[in-house]
């Protein structure tokens, strides 16, 4: 924001701030090489680590605790067994921008008339989101729930069809690879790391590189038309499996290690 509005502030701020900096740790990849042109006297020092999902919250379970957990969300949210569900976990903010995501399942519902959308988390847009629904005539199908634990978080991507991400900028995001660890497949704008564990799964089409509701609409369709069969669940946990904690972490602690001995 800082770099968008007040440019020629922010530089000097950056410049001063990190010149005498042993080392910067990016979590956007793009970010390493944009910075070190911005600040060469950093080459070298600039590094990169992934996002992550934890595993011990975030695993895709049993198919029997995935269907139990289904049908408990399903009673919840008043729907029938033949409901597809949307989920979006987040801040409901325009950085999120929810209210493109309507869009898509607003142009979806003709030719899905059984998907829902559910939003959970809060924010300054949950009205804004409230009337775009109804002004589509889809007030019935988007649902809004009260932010949760990570561990119910975990049941919500277990219960669901596919996860969307419709952020105009990420960092991570790590909700992206929270529900793939799930074993939930996720449809995403390519912001941040979202192409480093979606790109693999191509043949499904989870990557939208084009940033409009009519191409987040399109993946989601392809994304739905899956079956969400154990091997589908298998695929989703296998693109993340090597984004875990300790090998996320393990450059960063690498770093203090050789501090300390110096």
């Amino acid at each position: 924001m800082w770099r968008q509005r007040l440019p020629g502030v922010f530089r000097p701020i950056l410049n001063h701030s990190l010149e005498d900096a042993d080392a910067v740790w990016c979590v956007d990849p793009r970010s390493t090489a944009s910075l070190e042109r911005e600040l060469p006297a950093l080459a070298g020092r600039v590094h990169w680590f992934s996002v992550w999902a934890d595993p011990r919250d975030f695993d895709p379970g049993t198919e029997r605790q995935r269907r139990g957990e289904r049908d408990s969300l399903m009673k919840r949210l008043h729907l029938g067994g033949d409901a597809r569900i949307v989920i979006f976990a987040g801040r409901l903010e325009s950085q999120k921008d929810p209210l493109l995501l309507v869009d898509a399942i607003a142009m979806l519902r003709e030719r899905r008339p059984d998907v829902q959308l559910l939003f959970v988390g809060q924010g300054r847009l949950e009205q804004a989101i409230r009337r775009r629904a109804s002004d589509h005539g889809i007030g019935e199908r988007v649902h809004i729930h009260a932010p949760v634990t990570r561990q119910q978080l975990a049941s919500f991507y277990r219960a669901c069809d596919v996860a969307a991400c419709s952020s105009a900028f990420e960092s991570g995001a790590r909700h992206v690879f929270e529900s793939l660890a799930c074993g939930t497949p996720v449809v995403s704008f390519d912001v941040g790391q979202a192409k480093s564990v979606l790109a693999p799964l191509g043949d499904m089409g989870l990557l939208v590189m084009q940033r409009d509701a009519r191409s987040l609409a399109a993946g989601l369709e392809g994304a739905l038309a899956r079956n969400g069969s154990p091997e589908l669940v298998a695929r989703c946990v296998a693109a993340v499996e090597w984004a875990k904690p300790q090998r996320a972490l393990s450059g960063v602690f690498g770093e203090y290690s050789n501090w300390l001995e110096a």
